[in-house]
């Protein structure tokens, strides 16, 4: 629903120097993992939004 929003998004901030990443998922509409939380694609993305979340907590401490 967002996509072009959010990759020109993350584009303009890495322009600016912030680091981010984009998680495209084919065929996920917005919200999918949380009307379907036990979907192995909605495990397997939150599986990914901690280890991001990981490595961007090790690089701030």
């Amino acid at each position: 629903m967002f996509l072009d929003e959010d990759v020109e998004y993350a584009s303009r901030l890495e322009d600016a120097g912030v680091p981010c990443s984009v998680e495209v998922i084919p065929g996920a509409f917005h919200g999918f993992d949380l009307v379907a939380p036990k979907a192995p694609i909605s495990r397997e993305f939150f599986d990914r939004q901690c280890e991001s979340l990981r490595t961007a907590l090790k690089v701030a401490s």
